[in-house]
């Protein structure tokens, strides 16, 4: 008895040019989404570290999206110090209590205000001579950036990164 295979090659040729032309898009959507999951893990671990809300760490955390003619995700941090206001701020008569740099800590001379439009900070006047001198400008309070504890913790969110686009990638070319 005889066994005889028969490949139809016009349709894995057909295949093979469909994942051809497909796969820089499917190699793209599985880095967007893997990135993504590693913004997830950065965004919570720096949250916790500074003590903020993730919303707050949210914002200052900046992607750039893979595309299928640029393979490359990114992920960076602004260096732009976040207002103090956003570390638990609150009145005291002797000033702003603030939880920045991991200690909350007196910010003496200090005031919290919502201006005009809407913006809530914490402000202290400007003084000349070094004394306080009637109405002069006042100046708003910043802590630390996101940026300076963004590369502590990288390689927890490379880590987790790298475990998604496995997966990403075999979810994706299935897909295809």
């Amino acid at each position: 008895m005889n066994v005889t295979l028969n490949l139809d090659m016009r349709q894995i040729r057909r295949s093979l040019q469909v994942l051809r032309d497909s796969a820089p898009d499917a190699l793209a959507r599985a880095l967007n989404r893997s990135r993504d999951s590693a913004r997830t893990v950065m965004v919570r671990a720096v949250a916790g570290d500074m003590k903020l809300l993730q919303k707050d760490v949210r914002g200052n955390v900046r992607t750039d999206d893979a595309r299928p003619n640029r393979l490359v995700a990114t992920m960076s941090a602004s260096l732009k110090r976040i207002p103090l206001i956003k570390f638990k701020a609150t009145q005291f008569k002797a000033g702003v209590k603030a939880t920045a740099g991991g200690s909350r800590k007196l910010y003496p001379g200090t005031f919290t205000a919502r201006m005009r439009t809407g913006h809530e900070g914490v402000f202290t006047r400007r003084r000349k001579g070094g004394k306080r001198v009637g109405r002069l400008q006042i100046d708003e309070l910043h802590g630390p950036s996101i940026g300076h504890v963004f590369d502590k913790h990288a390689p927890a969110a490379m880590a987790r990164g790298e475990e998604q686009l496995r997966k990403n990638l075999t979810h994706e070319f299935r897909r295809v």
